[in-house]
């Protein structure tokens, strides 16, 4: 029998099939006004915390459209950087949803149970999903989204 475990740690042949390696978030994939929450969010540390999301966007995940998550430049960060850290001028970050310690495991269960209770095509449920359809912490980096964003004009 084929576990929710191994199929987080290990991306299925589709996966590996439309995977485009390495995936690659840069300057040019963000609009100015993203690139401008983005540098707000970094401040003058060069890295983004969970504080820098809620102090920028008032909240971090939480209820809300897809369509908002693909279209607000907060949300668009958010859902495309998350956290990351930096330095001179440069956040890099293996974007991932973590699986496997009681914490991720305990946020997964919570964003499915809300996809679940409340069902649509919401963020709650997006979230709830996203660790089966692949990027977790456990798969190879190459499967990865990568960013590599410098902050200076």
């Amino acid at each position: 029998m084929i576990t929710m475990s191994f199929i987080l740690k290990n991306p299925s042949l589709l996966q590996r099939y439309v995977t485009i390696e390495p995936l690659s978030n840069n300057n040019g994939n963000y609009s100015e006004e993203e690139m401008n929450v983005i540098k707000d969010m970094a401040g003058t540390k060069n890295s983004i915390t969970n504080a820098d999301i809620r102090r920028v966007s008032g909240r971090y995940g939480g209820q809300g459209s897809i369509f908002s998550y693909l279209t607000s430049p907060d949300k668009v960060v958010q859902t495309s950087i998350g956290q990351t850290s930096g330095e001179n001028g440069r956040l890099h970050d293996v974007y991932d949803f973590n699986v496997g310690n009681r914490i991720a495991d305990r946020d997964n269960k919570m964003y499915l149970d809300r996809a679940k209770t409340n069902p649509g095509f919401d963020y709650f449920t997006l979230r709830g999903i996203a660790p089966s359809l692949g990027s977790t912490s456990d798969m190879p980096d190459n499967y990865k989204l990568k960013t590599n964003l410098f902050l200076r004009d």
